[in-house]
Order: structure tokens, then sequence, then C-alpha cells
């Protein structure tokens, strides 16, 4: 009877713990608002194309650089009394300008082409790889010299 009488009194508290109102969770605080903060500017440039430079052209006179590039495309369309005409304008314009000489140089048949080479090589001895190689280049042709004594 004993347990009878306990299992009644745990059905009668289960009852009232039951039937009791639910008691609410503490108020919580609300979050302090976050301070306005505005994304930072960021301004992205595309990036530039490279300067495209194949070879440097040394010389004192930006007459005789546009003359010189003038007979390089003057030659590439075949043009070559008019690129002659310019190569000897770059030289007027610069008498020490290797590039200049070269470009005479490879362009005229006989030992006078082959005297501008020799002065465009020799002023080329200074200067940057590129124009000197290419000095040295245009020379051995000349000269049908097909294996190089410059390491490249």
């Amino acid at each position: 009877m004993k347990s009878v009488l306990g299992l009644v009194a745990v059905i009668a508290l289960a009852t009232v713990a039951c039937e009791s109102e639910p008691q609410a969770p503490p108020p919580v605080a609300p979050a302090p608002p976050a301070p306005a903060v505005a994304p930072p500017v960021v301004t992205v440039e595309p990036p530039k194309p490279p300067e495209k430079k194949l070879i440097t052209i040394a010389t004192r006179s930006p007459d005789a650089r546009a003359a010189l590039l003038m007979a390089w495309d003057l030659a590439d369309n075949g043009h070559n009394e008019e690129a002659i005409a310019q190569c000897k304008a770059a030289i007027a314009a610069d008498p020490d300008f290797a590039l200049g000489h070269t470009c005479v140089g490879s362009m005229t048949p006989g030992v006078a082409g082959q005297v501008e080479l020799d002065a465009g090589l020799r002023l080329a001895a200074q200067l940057p790889d590129a124009e000197r190689l290419y000095a040295e280049a245009s020379a051995a042709y000349r000269r049908q010299e097909w294996t190089s004594t410059t390491p490249i």
C-alpha cells in the first residue's frame, strides 16, 4: 500500500507541476547599435599594357630616330629607295648613329654598303646588347658568316 500511496503522490505532484504556468526567461538587454562605419572606398584602375620595346635606339637626335623608324617601315613595305633616303637622313641628323649606318649599309650593295655596315658596327661597340647584336648580325649577314662568335 505504501507503494500505491507513493505513486499517487508522484502523480499529484506531476499534475500540479504541469498545471502551473511556465516561467518566462529573464529579459535580455538589447545589444547597443553598431556604430555606422562607411565601407572603405577602393579605386581600382585597370593595368596599363606594357610598352613594347623590342630594341633600343640610341641617338642624340629625335629626328634621326624618326627617320630610322620610317626607313624600317618603308623597307618592310618594299619601298627600298625611299628607305635608303630615310636612313641617310638619319645619319645626317646624327653622324654617330650606329643603327643609321647599319641601315644604309644593309640596303646599299657592294663595297659602299660594307663600309657603312663596318661604321655601324664600330659605333655600336659600346651600345646596349640589342643594338650591338643587330649591327653585328647585319654585318655578318653581308659577309655571309652564318655562325656567331658572340654568345647570346
